[in-house]
């Protein structure tokens, strides 16, 4: 038997999340090989009964002193007491052998594991696998081939700090920390699914349109580190992108005003010329 690897379960604890946090729970509990150790980072307007519940499951509940996504993820990898540690969103899965598959891939000098996963979602399965760009050049990689899902990543805990996910920006919290982490530490990518990934989950902070308005902000993070210039070239066209996308779904549901505001700032990036023929689009009719 392998480990201890410690779990960590972000969730809002609510009513419409119970039945999906437990079979998360259940994924784990499941793993072959390896010891694990549960900790459900409970945030937001939790629901007592949930928690009473949740209490009888082998696992450890803590309580974030604020509400969130990042600093849930946060709060609990500060309390983390084994060598290593993973994140399940409340909606996903871990496969069996998962915890054993990335456990095997560490080597002294590698701090992070990430593996491929399976999108569920409209019926459909698909296994997302990483492309050669992805381990030539994971920086370069991320901006057009995102690798990092959340739930998919073993990080070794004297190297990832909580204060990663801490600033975590809400929108693209995976997509922030690949690129940190790319940065800074070495990573090994193992070409195996070892997650199931729901996309279906009613009531998904991803799935409301807020996550799309959310971007611009989290990509401006993104250029606020230390990224080599021909990153930062296209972190800055996918930020106009993300701008111009805002804008679309404003104007489709029928606020121009808020779309003009959208549209203006791609307006001001050095990509305007990609968006200011979509301006007739937002001119009154005659």
């Amino acid at each position: 038997m392998r480990g201890p690897v410690t779990v960590i379960i972000p969730t809002t604890a609510t009513r419409p999340r119970e039945a999906v946090l437990h079979r998360a729970i259940d994924s784990v509990l499941a793993q072959r090989g390896v010891e694990s150790r549960i900790v459900v980072a409970a945030n937001g307007a939790v629901d007592a009964g949930v928690i009473r519940r949740l209490a009888r499951r082998p696992v450890r509940i803590v309580g974030c002193p604020v509400p969130g996504l990042s600093d849930a993820i946060a709060h609990a990898v500060g309390l983390v007491d084994t060598p290593f540690f993973a994140e399940l969103d409340d909606d996903d899965e871990l496969l069996p052998d998962a915890l054993a598959l990335r456990l095997d891939q560490f080597a002294p000098d590698v701090d992070v594991v990430v593996t491929a996963w399976i999108r569920i979602g409209a019926g459909a399965r698909e296994v997302i696998r990483f492309g050669p760009a992805v381990r030539d050049n994971p920086l370069r990689a991320m901006t057009h081939e995102p690798w990092l899902a959340s739930g998919a990543g073993l990080y070794r805990t004297a190297a990832i700090g909580a204060h990663y996910f801490h600033a975590m920006p809400a929108g693209l919290e995976w997509t922030y920390l690949g690129y940190c982490l790319a940065l800074r530490h070495p990573i090994h990518f193992l070409d195996l699914p070892s997650l199931l990934y729901h996309t279906d989950t009613p009531d998904s902070l991803s799935k409301r349109p807020a996550y799309v308005f959310q971007q611009p902000a989290a990509l401006r993070q993104v250029l606020a580190l230390p990224l080599p210039r021909p990153i930062r070239r296209l972190v800055r066209r996918k930020y106009a992108a993300a701008l111009h996308q805002a804008s679309e779904l404003e104007r489709k549901a029928g606020r121009r005003r808020a779309a003009w505001d959208w549209h203006l700032r791609s307006l001001m990036t050095r990509y305007w010329w990609r968006y200011f023929v979509y301006t007739r689009w937002l001119l009154p009719s005659r």
